[in-house]
């Protein structure tokens, strides 16, 4: 059995160039995506889209969020298992996560920052509205590229539409 220390994971850039679907990019980076997530479970994206101001903006906006004090987060609640806030917990006390439903549009995104800010918090609401698009976006075309290698192409509208309500984690 090898050892896992000198591996690395894989790297993916995703460009307009390989989100042609049919287009040779697309068929090389999809056959990339399929093979790193077979050996390795994941890959780190580079997204054209995603720029380093986007970068910064999220860390900020997520430091600002779990800044904010135990007892705020968890008014954001949810009947679905982990999307809503988690933590406090012992066996995993570092960890702390907060869903946000419906986290690819505004209205989703909004509800959660009211029900953390009351008064608003414009800069928040707007940097996580962005990174959503962007992610979302993402996670559409590699589900979709995932799909297409296995054949199951007629299965990606439903599984891409019960993707969509992604989660803030950390």
């Amino acid at each position: 059995m090898g050892s896992l220390a000198n591996q690395t994971l894989p790297m993916i850039n995703f460009s307009e160039e390989n989100f042609k679907a049919g287009s040779s990019s697309w068929v090389s980076t999809s056959k990339d995506v399929v093979r790193a997530l077979e050996d390795y479970g994941c890959f780190i994206a580079t997204h054209t889209n995603f720029s380093s101001q986007l970068h910064e903006a999220i860390f900020r906006a997520s430091k600002e969020l779990f800044d904010l004090p135990t007892h705020l987060k968890t008014l954001n609640t949810s009947d679905k298992p982990s999307h809503g806030y988690v933590g406090q917990d012992a066996i995993k006390p570092l960890r702390e996560a907060l869903g946000i439903e419906d986290a690819t549009t505004e209205e989703g995104v909004q509800r959660f920052t009211t029900l953390l800010w009351p008064s608003g918090n414009d800069s928040f609401h707007e940097t996580v509205v962005e990174y959503s698009k962007v992610v979302g976006g993402l996670d559409g075309v590699v589900i979709r590229m995932v799909c297409e290698v296995y054949g199951i192409r007629s299965s990606y509208e439903s599984l891409h539409m019960k993707r969509r309500r992604t989660f803030f984690d950390s």
